[in-house]
């Protein structure tokens, strides 16, 4: 059985043919006014105030395990890079805001009725798969032997598109995206490059001794870096809390390449590694994700990729807009089980920090 890697999980909002349209204009407006409605008078669940409540939005809670849960790979990435305690409070905070946020995306999406169905799942699972060139129950035993129970990786399948939903349907027409727009990006990022030749995306894995005596245990630390990627770790997250260079380089045209970094890479294969150098800025070695022929693209080939991409940046930005009137209007309550943002957003508490 063919099982990837990693599988390619496509956010919902870039896919091109997923708009999903509410079933009238009115819809949003009377989720809004839902939520206005319930804040007023909150309920709790008593069955739940025995594990411990993180923070009450309208009548839903977040409860302190899911704040743990959701901020648990990030604490654990940041204790191994030793971390403070107050950057360890502050990770836990920023989960909690994502949570509320999922907490108000659940209730409109609950008084719109737009919530996910299991043909919607199914249908958006079996293109998952297609995009992987594997079986949806390849896809399954793939997730499964990821440690992810399949109906969690359904929960989330249904949250991304309910997700889709609110945001296409509530907030797409606020976009508007005019032609000059998309021809003025064509020239700048398309047309002025180089329409020949080959690119390369490259990551490279430096390490800078902070003085000259220190370059050989620098060395060390690259050399033993390269054994792990060469064995089949990933390189970004071997580079973390090691590197002292962002390692992911992305597309670089053969006529950009310094020197060096042309002779470490012309002789690799995709995926390739080259040897462990010293170079003026520190111990180096890098990697060739991919290298294509370089091919010239018209404005009509670009045009539909810079408008998709146009749409579903100034989208998110109407979301975030979205969201924090939702919240304006929604009894939130955060409680001091878990670290609250706004402790790191005061003079005082960044003082305290120091």
């Amino acid at each position: 059985m063919r099982t990837p890697r990693r599988l390619v999980f496509r956010p919902l909002l870039a896919t091109a043919g997923f708009v999903l349209a509410l079933t009238s204009p009115a819809a949003a407006q009377d989720a809004l006014a839902g939520l206005i409605e319930e804040q007023q008078a909150p309920v709790v669940d008593s069955a739940n105030l025995l594990e411990g409540i993180a923070a009450q939005v309208g009548s839903d809670i977040v409860l302190v395990s899911e704040v743990r849960e959701l901020a648990a790979p990030t604490v654990a990435r940041a204790k191994a890079a030793s971390a403070s305690e107050r950057d360890l409070r502050l990770i836990e905070a920023q989960a909690l805001e994502r949570l509320i946020d999922k907490a108000l995306l659940k209730q409109i999406v609950r008084r719109a009725e737009l919530q996910a169905t299991d043909e919607e799942i199914d249908s958006t699972i079996a293109d998952i798969a297609s995009d992987n060139s594997i079986t949806p129950e390849q896809l399954r035993a793939s997730v499964e032997a990821q440690g992810l129970p399949f109906a969690a990786y359904r929960d989330r399948i249904k949250g991304e598109i309910e997700h889709s939903k609110v945001v296409n349907g509530v907030i797409g027409a606020r976009v508007e995206i005019k032609p000059e727009e998309v021809r003025a990006i064509y020239d700048t990022e398309i047309a002025s490059r180089p329409q020949t030749g080959e690119e390369f995306r490259v990551r490279h894995f430096v390490v800078t001794p902070p003085t000259l005596p220190e370059l050989a245990a620098s060395c060390e630390k690259v050399r033993a870096a390269r054994a792990r990627v060469a064995a089949g770790e990933d390189l970004l997250e071997v580079a973390n809390g090691i590197a002292t260079m962002d390692p992911e380089l992305g597309w670089v045209h053969e006529s950009e390449l310094a020197p060096w970094l042309e002779a470490a890479v012309r002789p690799l294969a995709a995926g390739g590694l080259s040897e462990v150098s010293e170079e003026p800025f520190g111990c180096v070695f890098v990697q060739l994700v991919e290298r294509r022929t370089v091919k010239a693209i018209s404005y009509e080939e670009a045009e539909r990729a810079i408008m998709n991409r146009l749409y579903n940046e100034r989208l998110q930005g109407e979301y975030a807009k979205f969201i924090e009137e939702i919240r304006s209007k929604t009894y939130v309550e955060r409680k001091d089980t878990v670290a609250n943002i706004a402790e790191f957003e005061t003079p005082a508490a960044e003082n305290a920090g120091s």
